[in-house]
């Protein structure tokens, strides 16, 4: 009987063990390929893999996959489920450029009060952007930012359970940000 329920245990400890690994597994911190960034803003990039990670929260415990092989995983309740956040570094035209990607996914769907949270602290400087724009792309609903005296530009998206936020320290037209969310992995 003994025997019986430890091969029990063995076996479901190896099927969850093997789940756990081929979701992880086939999910990487890399968002956008940097190949992908170089051909919809030109010039060179690199993804600065100590700055990119995927964030995952089950229940009780929060871990954190670096791209450069490193794991945490610490304990916190969170009614996030991931949170992928990848940074790549560009030289366009000579111009150092860095572009931030950040997709959180929640356990359920996302309400238009938590896609307004992100988005406060941009429209509270909305005189900044000389354009902004609400679109849908994809089944997304999307807020653009871009401002051609201070170069910066952001994109919000948000569909279902996830949110996705790119801000980029240059002016990029808003096709060029839907190319971005468009190539997300």
């Amino acid at each position: 009987m003994n025997k019986f329920l430890i091969v029990g245990l063995v076996a479901i400890f190896l099927v969850a063990s093997v789940a756990l690994a081929l979701t992880l597994g086939n999910h990487s911190p890399v968002l956008l390929q940097a190949s992908t960034a170089q051909s919809i803003f030109g010039g060179s990039w690199k993804v600065l893999t100590n700055d990119t990670y995927l964030k995952v929260y089950p229940t009780q415990t929060v871990s954190v996959y670096f791209a450069n092989g490193t794991n945490v995983t610490t304990p916190l309740p969170h009614q996030v489920k991931t949170l992928d956040k990848e940074v790549l570094v560009g030289d366009v035209n000579g111009t150092t450029v860095v572009m931030r990607i950040q997709e959180i996914t929640y356990t359920s769907n996302v309400t238009f009060f938590n896609f307004l949270r992100p988005l406060g602290h941009l429209m509270h400087h909305r005189f900044l952007f000389s354009n902004f724009n609400i679109t849908n792309f994809n089944g997304y609903e999307v807020v653009y930012f871009s401002n051609n005296i201070f170069p910066r530009t952001y994109l919000l998206a948000i569909k279902g359970n996830t949110i996705v936020n790119v801000e980029l320290n240059m002016t990029a037209t808003q096709q060029q940000m839907l190319d971005v969310l468009s190539n997300l992995s």
